[in-house]
């Protein structure tokens, strides 16, 4: 169907994550793609799963781009079903949609994970690489020329992967993922995007011995320590109530150059807000406002709250109202 309306129409259900009630879902649109292509007596295959997701990733509008995911993992997952290794290039797009949704992730990258790990294409290799009529009869299909290999992806994809997992917070699919990129290619190129993501997962456990060896090894082979390098080594001090470290970090990072951000910020402000240091959060503060980083109101009342316990909220009341007028300025 050429009618752009119609093909919006067609993906409404998937309007903020809800199903609409009249509408078929991913699942019977997938069941769709394979009904079609044996009524058209087109092979339901490696091949014809792959137009249909690179299609999908351009025909449909990306605020509907979590359709697209979910149209592609059932398509791959009923190639994987009928043990038909999916091509290289539809997992990446699988990933790379996930990677665009920034939301209800973890099954996506478990699902990728579960076919990469799977032991049945190692398994039946010897039968594979045989002929045709060897690999039909472990139901594997006569219409597979890359027969004898196992999915794959590429190093940017597993980078990918690694950031869905930090984006959710969820530091033991973090770990999975990397042991699964280690199993799979035990020599594989460390870069200093792979190492900065990775590093996320130690901050969250307070390694801050774990992230000075990984920063060790990056200065010994000359890759660039990043902006999220930094963020990780602050945030580790933090989780171990240790603000000092973090303000060494902090000092360094300024001297960079780098762009100062949030998320570089805050860990350290909730530190001082937390033990109630009143000073040094107003520097946190300050800080924020000289690089134009937007400032939460809970934040200023939690600076409040600190004042009030201190029995110092006259001589804090101007700072209080200059940071909520800021907030205002910023809000307009």
């Amino acid at each position: 169907n050429n009618n752009n309306s119609s093909n919006k129409d067609h993906f409404q259900q998937y309007n903020d994550g809800q199903p609409h009630p009249h509408q078929p879902m991913a699942s019977t649109i997938s069941s769709g793609v394979k009904s079609y292509c044996l009524s058209a007596n087109i092979p339901f295959d490696y091949r014809a799963v792959d137009c249909v997701v690179t299609w999908l990733g351009s025909a449909v509008p990306k605020q509907r781009i979590h359709v697209v995911r979910d149209i592609s993992r059932n398509l791959i997952l009923e190639l994987v079903k009928q043990r038909i290794v999916p091509r290289m290039r539809t997992l990446q797009l699988y990933i790379l949609y996930t990677h665009m949704c920034k939301r209800n992730t973890e099954v996506h990258v478990n699902t990728v994970l579960d076919i990469l790990e799977d032991e049945y294409w190692d398994r039946y290799k010897p039968a594979i690489d045989g002929d045709c009529r060897k690999a039909s009869t472990v139901g594997v299909g006569v219409n597979r020329p890359h027969s004898n290999s196992r999915p794959t992806i590429s190093n940017y994809s597993f980078q990918l992967l690694l950031e869905c997992a930090r984006e959710v917070k969820n530091i033991p699919l973090m770990h999975r993922v990397q042991g699964v990129r280690e199993q799979l290619d035990p020599d594989f190129d460390v870069t200093a995007e792979w190492i900065g993501v990775s590093m996320y997962a130690d901050a969250v456990e307070g390694d801050v011995a774990a992230i000075e060896e990984k920063i060790s090894f990056m200065r010994n082979n000359h890759l660039p320590i990043n902006q999220s390098v930094f963020e990780s080594y602050l945030f580790a001090y933090t989780r171990v109530d240790d603000a000092q470290g973090a303000e060494q970090v902090l000092s360094i990072y300024l001297k960079t150059g780098l762009p100062v951000q949030y998320r570089l910020l805050s860990p350290l402000l909730r530190l001082y807000l937390s033990s109630e240091q009143f000073l040094p959060a107003v520097k946190i503060f300050n800080k924020m406002i000289e690089f134009n980083i937007p400032i939460s109101s809970r934040h200023v009342d939690a600076l409040e709250s600190v004042a009030l316990s201190q029995d110092i909220a006259k001589s804090a009341a101007p700072t209080i109202l200059r940071l909520k007028e800021y907030i205002d300025i910023n809000n307009k």
